[in-house]
């Protein structure tokens, strides 16, 4: 499923999406968080990313931002979590039930 779709089918307030064919340099570089946060008017401290790969987490800790690890839907979750995202969880449902706290 695409990030959108995924996004919207779970509730969750997100509008921006970036994608590699909008980058001159993928992941690990932080390019694509750091043209997301400009079109938000986004800070890093206020800033998430989602991702079920390392370098998903090398290119959060790289922009400054909250590193978040997906490890639901991928077979071995050990490279992610030795990328020491910030935080990692097992379901969508835990995700959504952190980000749902985050805005209370």
């Amino acid at each position: 499923m695409v990030p959108k779709a995924f996004a919207k089918q779970h509730g969750w307030p997100i509008d921006i999406f970036i994608g590699y064919h909008q980058v001159s340099a993928r992941k690990p570089d932080p390019e694509g968080l750091l043209i997301a946060m400009k079109l938000a008017g986004a800070q890093p401290h206020e800033t998430f990313h989602v991702g079920d790969q390392s370098d998903d987490t090398a290119a959060s800790k790289s922009a400054k931002v909250v590193s978040i690890g997906a490890g639901w839907g991928i077979p071995d979750v050990s490279d992610l979590k030795a990328s020491q995202p910030d935080f990692l969880f097992s379901t969508v449902a835990e995700l959504s039930e952190f980000f749902t706290k985050k805005q209370t």
